[in-house]
């Protein structure tokens, strides 16, 4: 779908400069992995078929998402001793998934796991239970449980790369380790709505919860604050990209 071939390796090249910032900056960490890649051309019993971006799959690994392993049924471990890989996606397309009450989002696991089970339930919980505290204005109680600055790095990607999908949403990542705070990550998924000249910028209305994060001061801070720290990033990529 990615006529020019580059979008997808543009997106994930500015993931990895915004996680460069925070390492070299000295910020709060925020998003931790984006996917690798090489273009290639692909050459096919002498017949060439193209040229494509191979590239890492998102995955629990620990040179990936590099969290606790994923639930595994011959060996079954408590909420906090396993890593889960989340996806807000409206396709639905995995056995563990379901729709906020609030939003609607469509979440789901990448990991399959019982679905009547503690894993699947804890899930489900602690991702409602930050929509809930968030409409309900209890943007600190959120803030325990929500990891903000991988929220907001995720967001600085998907708006400087225009991506419209988010607002489905589609292919958008998240991650808890055990019983940790829920992360934003990694990116994915930029080869068909990205760098729209129709895109309408999506923070204030519409998607996923920043409609409601963009209405707490103390949100809007740690946006602001955040970009100035990070903008040495920004202001390399010409180079990077020349």
């Amino acid at each position: 779908l990615d006529r020019t071939a580059i979008r997808n390796d543009v997106s994930f090249a500015l993931a990895n400069q915004t996680i460069a910032a925070w390492q070299n900056e000295g910020l709060e960490e925020g998003l931790t992995y984006n996917p690798r890649g090489q273009h290639v051309e692909v050459v096919y019993n002498g017949i060439h078929v193209g040229n494509y971006l191979l590239c890492e799959q998102i995955k629990i690994d620990e040179n990936r998402v590099n969290i606790q392993k994923e639930y595994d049924a011959d060996e079954p471990k408590g909420i906090s001793e396993v890593g889960y890989l989340i996806e807000f996606d409206d396709s639905k397309d995995e056995v563990n998934n379901f729709s906020t009450s609030r939003r609607n989002l469509p979440c789901q696991l990448k990991d399959e796991v019982p679905t009547n089970g503690e894993h699947w339930n804890y899930v489900k919980s602690k991702v409602q239970g930050i929509e809930d505290n968030l409409y309900n204005k209890k943007f600190a109680e959120a803030y325990k449980s929500l990891d903000i600055y991988s929220v907001i790095d995720q967001w600085f990607i998907y708006e400087l790369t225009m991506n419209d999908e988010y607002r489905h949403p589609k292919s958008v990542y998240y991650y808890m380790d055990g019983d940790k705070k829920l992360k934003a990550g990694p990116v994915w998924d930029f080869d068909w709505g990205t760098f729209k000249p129709t895109y309408k910028h999506f923070g204030i209305k519409g998607t996923l919860w920043y409609v409601y994060l963009f209405k707490y001061p103390e949100f809007r801070s740690a946006v602001k604050a955040r970009w100035a720290d990070a903008e040495v990033i920004y202001k390399n990529l010409n180079a990077l990209w020349s």
